[in-house]
């Protein structure tokens, strides 16, 4: 490809004459290209980083854990958030629906307090993850974290294992954190 330098009404010229879909696909490889483009991009569109995406992804994340286990599709929900947002905040969030989602579906499979390993580990992991994105956040950040992992621990009382385990020391951990940081 030559580096030579391009004129702006050559290259327009050039991008009106694509189709729409090929247009559409060149946006989207410059969107993923880096973060000032996609900043360029939202703003040109008039939105914000993970405006609506959030919900979106807490929707995607609650339908793979819909009747049929698909945590692969779960992760795919928070490793899109986070791709596109670099929010840790809202990615450690999303990682305790991820939590909620997978203790809702024990439940409706009869598996608690017994919750197959398989599921157990992958929630395990997502505490885990959302607690240590948190970690170097704000105060507030923090304390809405840990107010979810305690409405979450709530529901799940005659939980044992690992993942209540879980649960009970990262809530201490983000305590103590919070506590270091007021």
């Amino acid at each position: 490809m030559s580096t030579k330098s391009v004129s702006w009404p050559r290259l327009k010229k050039f991008l009106l004459k694509l189709k729409p879909q090929d247009q559409s696909e060149l946006m989207r490889k410059l969107y993923d290209l880096n973060s000032p483009n996609r900043e360029l991009m939202l703003q040109a569109c008039g939105l914000s980083q993970g405006e609506g995406l959030h919900e979106e992804c807490t929707e995607k994340i609650r339908k793979a854990f819909d009747r049929k286990l698909n945590l692969l599709a779960s992760r795919a929900a928070i490793d899109e958030y986070m791709k596109t947002t670099r929010d840790p905040v809202g990615t450690a969030k999303l990682l305790l629906v991820h939590v909620e989602a997978g203790i809702q579906y024990a439940r409706f499979k009869g598996q608690i307090p017994n919750i197959d390993k398989t599921l157990s580990n992958s929630l395990v992991a997502a505490a885990r993850e959302a607690c240590r994105l948190i970690r170097s956040q704000d105060a507030r950040a923090i304390q809405q974290v840990l107010e979810i992992i305690e409405s979450t621990r709530s529901i799940i009382d005659e939980l044992d294992g690992p993942l209540l385990a879980t649960l009970d020391q990262l809530s201490e951990d983000l305590e103590t954190l919070l506590q270091q940081k007021d």
